[in-house]
């Protein structure tokens, strides 16, 4: 499954509101293999890599989908819950550890990592990312 195009071409207008629909961490299936897609926006940076408990926390480089700032990556064999954020490489060289801010879970404090979880997963409650104070997230729900 690819990204959306439409919806991309939309976010750069500014009318997407539907975006979290490409970024974020998405369960899918690609040629029988279940695993989860990674997406986030990231236009000032030289380099993205996905890291978490599923690569032992050594980062796995993300692919530029296009030259508007997007990178993306699937990852096979990735499971709901496994924890992951995204390594931000800046334009001076610096990296940086950031979470989903399109995850549909995160941590509260504590290592603030972000959790995949499927659509429609056994919770039953929609989780929304709600920036907080040093840019943490917190869940909440309708």
């Amino acid at each position: 499954m690819s990204l959306d195009d439409f919806l991309i071409h939309m976010f750069h207008q500014g009318n997407a509101v539907e975006i979290y629909k490409v970024f974020g961490a998405h369960v899918e299936e690609r040629e029988g293999v279940r695993g989860v897609r990674f997406s986030v926006y990231a236009p000032n940076a030289n380099n993205v890599e996905i890291i978490g408990s599923f690569n032992q926390w050594q980062g796995q480089c993300m692919e530029k989908y296009s030259d508007g700032g997007i990178y993306t990556l699937f990852v096979p064999n990735v499971k709901e819950y496994d924890s992951y954020k995204f390594r931000i490489e800046t334009s001076n060289g610096q990296k940086i550890d950031k979470c989903d801010p399109y995850a549909y879970l995160s941590e509260y404090f504590s290592f603030m990592h972000s959790f995949p979880l499927q659509s429609g997963s056994e919770t039953g409650m929609l989780y929304t990312p709600c920036c907080v104070d040093g840019g943490a997230y917190e869940l909440t729900h309708p």
